[in-house]
């Protein structure tokens, strides 16, 4: 998942400036997506501006776009490089 597409759609679902310091710092713990998506609540707790209701938003919204871009292990075809890498994503996080 692109870096930018994923800051917007956190962002977006906490409904802050995408250049908010809660985003910025957010995106600064973990700069990659597979870093991300692997965050556990405790972890996101430990930003500025991020309590229970947003770490819990956070990482039920990372667990949906985990589920609804990466298919599950059995039904995996790899069509294309993108394919590939969302495979890679899938299997280490």
């Amino acid at each position: 998942m692109d870096q930018d597409i994923l800051k917007n759609l956190v962002s977006d679902s906490l409904r802050e400036s995408s250049d908010s310091y809660t985003i910025q710092g957010l995106f600064e713990c973990f700069p990659t997506t597979k870093e991300l998506i692997g965050a556990s609540e405790q972890q996101l707790l430990s930003i500025k501006g991020i309590g229970k209701g947003k770490a819990r938003q956070i990482t039920a919204m990372l667990k949906l776009a985990k589920i609804l871009t990466c298919p599950e292990p059995c039904q995996s075809v790899i069509r294309s490089p993108q394919d590939g890498v969302c495979k890679i994503i899938c299997v280490n996080s």
